[in-house]
């Protein structure tokens, strides 16, 4: 009984100082974001810089030749799907809409996560030990705004991959009626559904930079160890893409 008391003790005293970081974190965020817009002090570009390096755009290769497998592996399986259905004409659209739709945000949102949390550990651990506001100035804002570039960029080379292999899979390997399939495409994808595509992308970008941002200051509070942080980004971010994901596609009904 008496163990029973001490660990709900023990798990209560750690949710609450969890919140309090939590709280903590978003008041000097709001705090130097303020400041920032009242051009009381300069955003500091060189961790922003850092980042962008850190994630080396060598990653686009690995990346686009990725998505390139992935949209070879829908077309296909769509094509011969539909065709059990005497639907194949309606493969190319589908299969667009859904890698636009959904598949080419989330799978950029799952990598970001887990390269940002990677990313913590080329980061030098006496750069965490500032005062709590200039380590926000100086380095959790502009990694936020470095994860965030980084997103869009290897988003744009992902997505272009992804249709690109789609277009020459039908194109070429299952010789499907492409120009009639465009003209379908047109008439079912909107100019909207790109849109909601680059804002899905956005909002990942911002559960990204927002959870890294978090565990860099509670490593800066010595309250989790590095390699704990990186497990932790990884693991709460990929956790809130999905939830966000599953809510947008629910209030798309």
């Amino acid at each position: 009984m008496r163990n029973g008391f001490r660990n709900i003790g023990s798990y209560t005293l750690t949710k609450l100082d969890s919140i309090h970081s939590f709280l903590s974190f978003v008041g000097y965020f709001i705090i130097v974001v303020f400041k920032l817009l009242r051009r009381h002090k300069a955003l500091s570009f060189t961790a922003m810089l850092k980042i962008l390096y850190l994630s080396r755009f060598r990653l686009c290769l690995p990346i686009m030749i990725i998505s390139a497998m992935i949209g070879f592996s829908i077309a296909v399986t769509l094509y011969h799907l539909l065709g059990q259905f005497y639907l194949e004409n309606k493969a190319f659209p589908i299969t667009l809409e859904l890698i636009i739709g959904g598949i080419a945000p989330i799978f950029m949102g799952v990598i970001l996560a887990v390269q940002s949390s990677l990313n913590l550990i080329n980061i030098q651990a006496q750069k965490l030990r500032h005062e709590s506001e200039e380590l926000f100035h100086d380095f959790i804002l502009p990694v936020t705004l470095g994860i965030f570039v980084t997103g869009f960029l290897f988003y744009t080379y992902a997505l272009f991959s992804f249709l690109s292999s789609s277009y020459i899979t039908f194109q070429y390997a299952l010789n499907a009626n492409t120009l009639e399939n465009w003209e379908q495409f047109g008439n079912t994808i909107s100019f909207g559904v790109a849109l909601n595509s680059y804002y899905r992308m956005m909002v990942y970008c911002v559960i990204v930079g927002l959870v890294v941002g978090y565990y860099y200051y509670r490593i800066h509070l010595n309250k989790i160890s590095v390699r704990k942080g990186v497990s932790r980004i990884m693991t709460r971010s990929v956790l809130f893409i999905i939830i966000d994901s599953t809510g947008l596609n629910l209030l798309s009904f």
